[in-house]
């Protein structure tokens, strides 16, 4: 019975980052979040690999991948290495605060753009 359901979640883990690296390709649309994609879908095979040969609990994995999908996004978006962060990806995920700007160079201005002068 163990085996039935470590491979069903290492189905489930196949399946999820099939469906995630889709989706994020078809918004980054071919571009630096193309490297994001395949370090994703690796988190998430690993994460299920790990969880049907080590077995232990599902939450232990799952927070592994989360952490690892976590530090990719931020390095991505803080380290300003992928330019779709700058034109318009940024424009569809952190819209209206970065505006297609580097938030590390211009978060003052984009803040004051978004929520107004209260001085």
């Amino acid at each position: 019975m163990k085996d039935f359901f470590a491979a069903l979640f290492g189905l489930i883990y196949l399946l999820g980052a099939i469906v995630y690296g889709l989706v994020i390709f078809i918004v980054s649309l071919g571009s630096g979040l193309f490297w994001l994609t395949i370090g994703g879908i690796f988190a998430y095979l690993m994460a299920g690999l790990l969880h049907s040969l080590i077995g232990g609990p599902v939450w232990l994995w799952l927070s592994i991948f989360i952490i690892c999908i976590i530090y990719m996004v931020m390095d991505a978006f803080m380290g300003n290495k992928y330019d779709v962060w700058q034109r318009r990806g940024s424009r569809f995920f952190f819209c209206p605060l970065t505006d297609g700007m580097s938030i590390k160079e211009d978060f003052p201005h984009s803040f004051t753009k978004f929520f107004g002068n209260r001085q």
